[in-house]
């Protein structure tokens, strides 16, 4: 794995679960778990960040659409 985040509160968004860590291969989440389950997917190579017991929440896309102007040229 190239980076583990782990000793955290990590929300998935799948069925409303929280995990401790996370692994990262490649810009993709490839494994979410305890911190137990998941160092055992740690190379010497892996980047471990620990989280402090702190907040992970999904990405969110801004599609950066001014709503109020979006909305009064459709009017027009």
């Amino acid at each position: 794995m190239d980076t583990i985040l782990y000793n955290g509160k990590i929300h998935t968004l799948k069925d409303n679960e929280i995990v401790e860590a996370l692994a990262i291969s490649e810009g993709l989440i490839k494994a979410t778990g305890s911190s137990e389950e998941i160092f055992k997917l740690k190379t010497d190579k892996t980047f471990l960040i620990d989280l402090k017991d702190r907040l992970v929440l999904p990405g969110f896309n801004d599609s950066h659409m001014h709503l109020l102007n979006y909305a009064l040229q459709k009017n027009r």
